[in-house]
């Protein structure tokens, strides 16, 4: 497969991003500083940019000073054009860390909560980091109050409130269970 290279919006010239996701620097010259104030011509050459990770799984890279970007934007600033209103970039197999150009597309917050669903990394239950139920609390919660058990008993116990209660018996919350 050929990997095929763009300028990066707004860096024509200093780097360059494929439709694989990699990012790079090219050769260029810059004027730098002696010690003694004299400018100087130096000849800086490109270089593939190692990318970071965010806490969320996304893949960011450093161009320049403090200019932290995101690599999948990247990819489809370049070879799709600037993000449309109201949309956001998409990871169609749901891999955060796959911003090859035929993985991503610009879509809607309704279709990436579908494609979330579908891949299976929807945040619910216990795979949302704030949760503080399991899924057997939830279990236990909703054949505790077909036994009779009291909400306020039950709320007590799992250390939530009587409306969180409420709300996971009708199926307000963890109705995925």
């Amino acid at each position: 497969m050929i990997e095929t290279w763009k300028p990066i919006v707004g860096y024509d010239g200093y780097y360059e991003v494929s439709d694989l996701g990699r990012v790079r620097s090219l050769d260029r010259m810059i004027v730098s500083r002696s010690r003694q104030g004299n400018e100087y011509l130096q000849h800086r050459y490109g270089r593939p940019l190692k990318p970071g990770k965010l806490t969320q799984g996304y893949l960011k890279v450093s161009l320049g000073r403090n200019q932290q970007r995101l690599v999948h934007r990247l990819v489809l600033e370049a070879f799709v054009g600037e993000c449309p209103t109201d949309q956001q970039c998409r990871h169609l197999n749901g891999n955060r860390t796959d911003n090859r150009l035929i993985n991503l597309c610009w879509g809607t917050i309704k279709e990436d909560r579908q494609d979330k669903k579908r891949h299976g990394t929807n945040p619910i239950g216990s795979k949302n980091p704030q949760a503080k139920l399991t899924d057997l609390d939830v279990v236990a919660i909703k054949h505790g109050l077909k036994l009779g058990i009291k909400q306020k008993v039950l709320a007590a116990y799992f250390g939530i409130s009587r409306t969180n209660i409420t709300n996971i018996n009708t199926g307000v919350l963890w109705a995925h269970i």
